[in-house]
């Protein structure tokens, strides 16, 4: 199965010669302080991710991060396992804070064949000046 997750992330309060430099990350990294950047899952940019992962990635950016974007911008995420979701926090879950502001999982084609279907296009925010995704 093709399973990718894309995510683009953003400090809204960033310089523009940061928004031009972003560093590539993948989930299993567990975080990063940067203010902008692009997160695969354990696959990277042209793999699937693995079987039953389960990782954290907070994003603490240095600086003033008082409103922090997350935009999602192409995920496939297989639907066969109710556990294969994407969840996503305001707040850093690894010191017990956080709290939920989305979860996505997969979705099929319709006719039952359990065939993936991706999606694009999803954005949020966090506020606390960090935000953390699971996976």
């Amino acid at each position: 199965m093709n399973n990718r997750l894309l995510v683009l992330i953003t400090c809204l309060i960033c310089s523009a010669l940061n928004l031009f430099a972003q560093e590539t990350f993948l989930i299993s990294d567990g975080g990063s302080t940067d203010c902008t950047g692009l997160l695969f899952d354990t696959g990277g940019p042209d793999g699937d991710y693995g079987e039953d992962e389960d990782f954290s990635f907070v994003i603490c950016p240095t600086g003033n991060s008082e409103c922090i974007e997350f935009s999602l911008t192409y995920y496939k995420i297989e639907n066969i396992n109710p556990e294969d979701n994407l969840r996503i926090f305001d707040g850093d879950v690894n010191n017990g804070a956080g709290r939920e502001i989305a979860a996505i999982g997969g979705f099929a084609d319709g006719d039952g064949s359990g065939e993936v279907e991706g999606g694009v296009c999803f954005r949020t925010f966090a506020t606390s000046g960090c935000i953390s995704i699971v996976f």
